[in-house]
Protein backbone atom coordinates (compact mmCIF):
# COMPACT_ATOMS: atom_id res chain seq x y z
CA UNK A 1 0.00 0.00 0.00
CA UNK A 2 2.59 2.47 0.98
CA UNK A 3 4.22 2.04 -2.31
CA UNK A 4 1.55 2.23 -4.26
CA UNK A 5 0.92 6.11 -2.23
CA UNK A 6 4.90 6.39 -2.89
CA UNK A 7 4.01 5.78 -6.65
CA UNK A 8 1.15 8.21 -7.12
CA UNK A 9 3.02 10.71 -5.56
CA UNK A 10 5.87 10.49 -7.94
CA UNK A 11 3.39 10.23 -10.67
CA UNK A 12 1.92 13.49 -9.43
CA UNK A 13 5.43 15.10 -8.71
CA UNK A 14 6.41 14.17 -12.22
CA UNK A 15 3.56 15.86 -14.09
CA UNK A 16 4.23 19.02 -12.24
CA UNK A 17 7.67 19.41 -12.80
CA UNK A 18 6.87 18.04 -16.43
CA UNK A 19 4.25 20.93 -16.68
CA UNK A 20 6.36 23.67 -15.16
CA UNK A 21 9.23 23.07 -17.33
CA UNK A 22 7.29 23.01 -20.67
CA UNK A 23 5.37 26.31 -19.32
CA UNK A 24 9.20 27.81 -19.44
CA UNK A 25 10.04 26.70 -23.28
CA UNK A 26 9.81 29.29 -25.89
CA UNK A 27 7.69 29.46 -28.46
CA UNK A 28 7.51 31.35 -32.10
CA UNK A 29 4.58 32.96 -32.68
CA UNK A 30 3.00 35.49 -35.37
CA UNK A 31 2.21 38.68 -34.40
CA UNK A 32 -1.44 37.70 -35.64
CA UNK A 33 -0.71 34.49 -32.78
CA UNK A 34 1.06 36.88 -30.26
CA UNK A 35 -2.48 39.44 -31.03
CA UNK A 36 -4.62 36.21 -29.95
CA UNK A 37 -2.72 35.08 -26.99
CA UNK A 38 -2.96 38.90 -25.55
CA UNK A 39 -6.51 39.12 -26.50
CA UNK A 40 -7.46 35.91 -24.73
CA UNK A 41 -10.47 36.92 -21.60
CA UNK A 42 -8.74 35.11 -18.57
CA UNK A 43 -9.44 37.06 -15.92
CA UNK A 44 -5.64 38.11 -15.22
CA UNK A 45 -3.79 41.32 -16.12
CA UNK A 46 -1.30 40.77 -18.69
CA UNK A 47 2.59 42.43 -18.29
CA UNK A 48 4.07 42.48 -21.67
CA UNK A 49 7.19 42.91 -22.22
CA UNK A 50 8.94 43.25 -26.00
CA UNK A 51 12.86 42.55 -26.05
CA UNK A 52 15.72 41.32 -27.87
CA UNK A 53 19.21 40.08 -26.28
CA UNK A 54 21.19 42.50 -28.55
CA UNK A 55 19.62 45.57 -26.48
CA UNK A 56 21.55 46.51 -23.58
CA UNK A 57 18.84 48.17 -21.78
CA UNK A 58 15.95 45.45 -22.34
CA UNK A 59 18.56 42.93 -20.89
CA UNK A 60 19.15 45.14 -17.69
CA UNK A 61 15.61 45.50 -16.89
CA UNK A 62 14.25 42.10 -17.59
CA UNK A 63 15.28 40.82 -14.17
CA UNK A 64 13.14 44.14 -12.61
CA UNK A 65 10.51 41.83 -13.93
CA UNK A 66 11.23 38.93 -12.00
CA UNK A 67 12.29 40.67 -8.97
CA UNK A 68 8.36 42.46 -8.90
CA UNK A 69 7.13 39.12 -9.59
CA UNK A 70 8.60 37.70 -6.81
CA UNK A 71 7.86 40.48 -4.40
CA UNK A 72 4.60 41.09 -5.71
CA UNK A 73 3.09 37.62 -5.26
CA UNK A 74 0.28 38.28 -7.48
CA UNK A 75 -1.28 35.50 -8.81
CA UNK A 76 -3.51 37.99 -10.92
CA UNK A 77 -0.30 39.41 -12.91
CA UNK A 78 0.63 37.25 -15.91
CA UNK A 79 4.01 38.15 -17.54
CA UNK A 80 4.78 37.29 -21.19
CA UNK A 81 7.88 38.34 -22.96
CA UNK A 82 8.33 38.29 -26.42
CA UNK A 83 11.99 38.43 -27.75
CA UNK A 84 12.34 40.04 -31.54
CA UNK A 85 15.78 38.51 -32.12
CA UNK A 86 15.87 36.84 -35.62
CA UNK A 87 15.07 33.23 -35.37
CA UNK A 88 18.35 32.29 -36.16
CA UNK A 89 19.09 33.75 -32.28
CA UNK A 90 16.80 31.29 -31.08
CA UNK A 91 19.67 29.62 -29.15
CA UNK A 92 21.36 32.82 -27.76
CA UNK A 93 17.65 33.99 -26.61
CA UNK A 94 17.12 30.69 -24.91
CA UNK A 95 20.36 30.87 -23.41
CA UNK A 96 19.55 34.74 -22.24
CA UNK A 97 16.53 33.43 -20.65
CA UNK A 98 17.95 30.89 -18.42
CA UNK A 99 20.77 33.18 -17.80
CA UNK A 100 18.21 36.07 -16.60
CA UNK A 101 16.00 33.33 -14.82
CA UNK A 102 12.81 34.63 -16.71
CA UNK A 103 9.96 32.89 -15.68
CA UNK A 104 6.38 33.31 -17.45
CA UNK A 105 5.29 33.09 -20.76
CA UNK A 106 8.12 32.77 -23.49
CA UNK A 107 7.95 33.81 -26.60
CA UNK A 108 10.02 34.63 -29.79
CA UNK A 109 8.21 36.84 -32.37
CA UNK A 110 8.65 34.73 -36.04
CA UNK A 111 8.19 37.87 -38.34
CA UNK A 112 10.28 39.44 -41.17
CA UNK A 113 10.83 43.22 -41.33
CA UNK A 114 8.99 46.01 -39.26
CA UNK A 115 5.56 45.73 -41.21
CA UNK A 116 3.35 44.30 -38.04
CA UNK A 117 4.42 47.20 -35.60
CA UNK A 118 1.57 49.38 -36.70
CA UNK A 119 -0.68 46.22 -36.49
CA UNK A 120 0.70 45.34 -33.36
CA UNK A 121 0.63 49.17 -31.87
CA UNK A 122 -0.07 52.35 -34.11
CA UNK A 123 1.96 54.80 -31.84
CA UNK A 124 4.65 52.77 -30.88
CA UNK A 125 7.68 53.58 -33.42
CA UNK A 126 9.30 50.43 -32.76
CA UNK A 127 12.06 51.07 -30.06
CA UNK A 128 12.55 48.24 -27.31
CA UNK A 129 12.24 48.25 -24.58
CA UNK A 130 8.28 48.10 -24.43
CA UNK A 131 6.32 46.82 -22.05
CA UNK A 132 2.05 47.01 -22.11
CA UNK A 133 -0.20 46.24 -19.78
CA UNK A 134 -3.47 44.69 -20.95
CA UNK A 135 -6.22 44.87 -18.19
CA UNK A 136 -9.03 41.60 -18.05
CA UNK A 137 -11.36 44.15 -19.51
CA UNK A 138 -9.14 44.46 -22.41
CA UNK A 139 -8.01 48.22 -22.00
CA UNK A 140 -3.85 48.61 -22.71
CA UNK A 141 -1.34 51.10 -21.17
CA UNK A 142 1.48 51.36 -22.42
CA UNK A 143 5.07 52.14 -21.79
CA UNK A 144 7.37 52.97 -24.66
CA UNK A 145 11.20 53.22 -22.54
CA UNK A 146 13.02 51.25 -20.38
CA UNK A 147 12.28 50.96 -16.68
CA UNK A 148 15.42 52.38 -14.70
CA UNK A 149 14.65 50.76 -11.82
CA UNK A 150 12.19 48.31 -9.49
CA UNK A 151 10.80 51.15 -7.73
CA UNK A 152 10.16 52.93 -11.56
CA UNK A 153 8.32 49.34 -12.49
CA UNK A 154 6.67 48.87 -9.24
CA UNK A 155 5.40 52.62 -9.85
CA UNK A 156 3.55 51.91 -13.31
CA UNK A 157 2.18 49.00 -12.03
CA UNK A 158 0.18 50.72 -9.54
CA UNK A 159 -0.50 53.77 -11.23
CA UNK A 160 -1.97 51.81 -13.50
CA UNK A 161 -3.36 48.35 -11.94
CA UNK A 162 -6.94 49.28 -9.59
CA UNK A 163 -6.85 47.19 -6.87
Amino acid sequence: MKFASMKKVFFLLSLFISSATFSQDLQNVSVVQLNEILNQQNGKIKILNLWATWCGPCVKELPLFMQAKEELKNEALEFIFVSLDFQSQTKIVESKIKELSLRGSLFQLNEKGNQWIDEFDKNWEGAIPYTMIILPDGKRIYHYDNFETLNDFKLFLTNNISN
